[in-house]
């Protein structure tokens, strides 16, 4: 899990469930294509609507991060 990581490289976490709702089996083919254009873009897309992290994921900051701008593919 993400309690590994050090504040320099955290686990980034998005979702489309705010693109597109809740599709059940769908959400999974959604996920994987997002995934696969952000690699072929080389950017990790922001996450819709987010202009910053719910708090309840304070106590996680230094190993959790929610992607809420777009940005470059970590190296």
């Amino acid at each position: 899990g993400g309690g590994d990581r050090d504040a320099d490289s955290p686990l980034l976490v998005g979702s489309v469930k705010a693109n597109v709702g809740h599709l059940e089996a769908a959400a999974g083919v959604i996920g994987f294509i997002k995934v696969a254009l952000a690699l072929q873009h080389r950017l990790l897309p922001a996450s819709l609507n987010c202009e910053s992290p719910n708090e309840a994921l304070a106590g996680h900051e230094s190993s959790l991060r929610v992607v809420c701008a777009t940005g470059p593919w970590p190296q």
